[in-house]
């Protein structure tokens, strides 16, 4: 699954090769695809980790994770810089399924 999720990271960030990035703005997932990678390599990750990793100012990164922890996807402990994110059991199922899921989809493309 780590795999996966690094090539699905790998083809979104190859978009803005094509395509200027303010037009590919989708924070929530970047912040998603990397905190489930963190996960799958047990590698603890501070906001501003998250931020650098998503390519994201801090203060927006903030922002998200304040509505990621609100829709019950992920978890904050300790300060805004210093603390740690993480995915809850619900967003680890629920990032885990679509990963399961993506090899039925390429199989059944029109």
């Amino acid at each position: 699954m780590l795999a996966a999720v690094e090539w699905v990271s790998h083809l979104r960030s190859l978009r803005t090769s094509y395509l200027p990035p303010h037009l590919l703005g989708e924070p929530a997932w970047d912040m998603l695809l990397e905190l489930l990678r963190a996960e799958l390599v047990s590698e603890p990750m501070t906001p501003a980790q998250l931020s650098i990793a998503a390519g994201l100012p801090l203060g927006i990164t903030n922002r998200w994770v304040n509505a990621l922890v609100q829709s019950g996807l992920c978890s904050e402990a300790g300060g805004a810089d210093e603390g740690q994110v993480r995915l809850t059991p619900q967003g680890t199922a629920v990032l885990r399924d679509y990963f399961l899921q993506l090899p039925d989809a390429f199989s059944h493309r029109p």
